[in-house]
């Protein structure tokens, strides 16, 4: 008897989708990514790091990169102390009154006004570097003495302080803004005055806390756990104007909002959402959302944390898994082409990560120091990265600790990629698969382990063949598997670059029963 041929071309384009059962989801996604992330609708293996600037004098609990007086620093703030690295060297900065012990990383704030680095830690009064490795941060100007706050965000040319503890009480619904500073200064004044455009509100037309802040396209965005609030710079007696926008939808975290420019991505208590002043839309509902809570550690969720890979056009949701204290895990997605992707980070966990140019001296990136061969290797050669065309994505490994530069590293990673209930299009009927193309880019040769699975009913378990190795510069493998629903697993431990295209499965549909 003969049997109809069918080939399957999978060429998915939007990354891994991982919360509906997998023989209901589309034949534009993966149902499995590991260590794996989308860029232009492609899957590649995760780029590794690389530490860099090391050691660091403290392990960093929060990064911050700017370039004062055409010096390049990255301000790095520990628990009880704070530096600045340039180069080769790490300059204790940490306030002459010392640095209360702060252990909560999602408490941290490390921000800019006016190119003028701003640091609170909700213990000690918010401070500011000057920028002079002489000196160290000091409390800023006008500032009630005993005063604290829970965050800090500049705004235009001031700085709004949240979560007010005074003297008379806490008020976790009270904002504070400073007077407007000067160009290239902090704000001299947080007193209201009819001279001066400092103030305050108070927020209390949803409850709860002010949980986090951010600059959106114009406005302040506020978010509360679960609400949503715009300032707007208005003048006059009130100076800025405050309104409700979403009451139903907030922020879960302090730093687990990231601006994207032309909106946030935001975690909020339940999803993954885009917020553009105006509109609200999930961006991971059937995908990604309910994979993320079920694996979010229930008692240090606020160590979730949001950062925006320019570079790469692409969000990371950084996260500790049920288990873990800090993030060491990150969904990916790749904003052109609303694709996710997953990747592990550290097992000892990352507290923060942010965006700078790199320009540490003490990594010999010269021809003749580079082992790497041409092929393989992602690293600069011959030359320093220190370009504000390129700014690379830098964790905050404060176990090691270390700065890591994420793709400039050559350590090796398992990736695994999958799909899982391929169906023809007939899942009533049998098919027996018997040739798998895997469609690889990649400028070495580099072998891949293939698990075919076969089921014949969404309730039973998939049942695996043994792993065999094809290489990419094959790129095929004959199989003999049979089942209604068909699974193809993918795996390559290496330390190289590639990407997978897709995949051409050939099988036959056979009968019924």
């Amino acid at each position: 008897m003969t049997y109809p041929k069918q080939t399957l071309k999978f060429r998915p384009r939007r990354g891994v989708s991982n919360d509906l059962p997998p023989f209901a989801i589309g034949g534009e996604y993966f149902t499995q990514a590991d260590n794996i992330v989308f860029r232009q609708g492609v899957a590649e293996r995760a780029p590794s790091e690389v530490a860099i600037y090391d050691p660091p004098s403290v392990a960093p609990y929060h990064l911050l990169n700017t370039q004062i007086a055409g010096v390049n620093y990255w301000i790095y703030a520990g628990a009880t102390a704070s530096y600045a690295v340039a180069g080769t060297t790490h300059t204790a900065i940490t306030h002459a009154g010392g640095q209360q012990s702060q252990t909560d990383v999602s408490k941290l704030t490390l921000t800019l006004l006016n190119g003028v680095p701003i640091f609170n830690n909700a213990l000690d009064e918010p401070m500011y570097w000057d920028g002079q490795v002489t000196s160290d941060f000091v409390d800023l100007p006008g500032w009630t003495a005993s005063e604290t706050c829970a965050f800090i965000v500049p705004f235009r040319f001031h700085l709004f302080a949240f979560n007010m503890n005074t003297a008379a009480g806490e008020f976790p619904e009270q904002v504070k803004w400073s007077d407007a500073a000067a160009p290239g200064n902090v704000p001299s004044s947080w007193t209201a005055a009819a001279t001066n455009e400092a103030g305050d509100a108070v927020l209390s037309d949803t409850p709860g806390a002010m949980i986090g802040a951010a600059n959106l396209r114009g406005s302040l965005a506020i978010y509360k756990e679960s609400s949503t609030h715009l300032a707007d710079y208005i003048g006059g007696e009130e100076i800025f104007a405050f309104k409700t926008v979403y009451s139903q939808s907030g922020a879960l975290t302090r730093h687990g909002v990231a601006d994207i420019g032309r909106g946030h991505v935001i975690v909020t208590d339940g999803d993954i959402v885009f917020f553009d002043g105006v509109n609200l839309e999930s961006i991971a509902q059937n995908r990604r959302r309910r994979y993320l809570f079920n694996n979010l550690d229930q008692e240090n969720f606020n160590n979730l944390f949001v950062t925006f890979n320019r570079e790469q056009k692409e969000v990371w949701i950084c996260y500790p898994e049920s288990g873990a204290t800090y993030a060491t895990r990150a969904m990916v997605w790749d904003i052109k082409n609303d694709a996710w992707g997953d990747r592990e980070l550290k097992a000892t966990g990352i507290a923060h990560a942010a965006i700078g140019i790199i320009n540490d001296t003490a990594t010999d990136e010269s021809w003749d120091a580079d082992s790497g061969a041409w092929d393989d290797d992602l690293t600069v050669w011959n030359e320093v990265n220190y370009s504000l065309a390129e700014k690379s994505l830098v964790l905050a490994d404060n176990a090691t600790p270390d700065f890591l530069e994420v793709g400039a590293g050559t350590e090796t990673r398992t990736s695994t990629l999958s799909k899982q209930d391929i169906d023809f299009g007939h899942p009533e009927r049998f098919k027996f698969l018997k040739r798998i193309h895997i469609r690889i880019e990649a400028d070495s040769t580099i072998d891949f382990g293939v698990r075919i699975g076969t089921r014949n009913g969404t309730g039973e378990s998939i049942s695996y063949t043994a792993s065999r190795t094809v290489n990419s510069d094959e790129g095929y493998i004959n199989v003999s598997a049979m089942g209604k629903y068909i699974t193809v697993e993918v795996t390559a431990t290496t330390d190289k670059p590639f990407k997978i295209t897709g995949l051409d499965l050939e099988a036959e549909l056979r009968g019924y029963h």
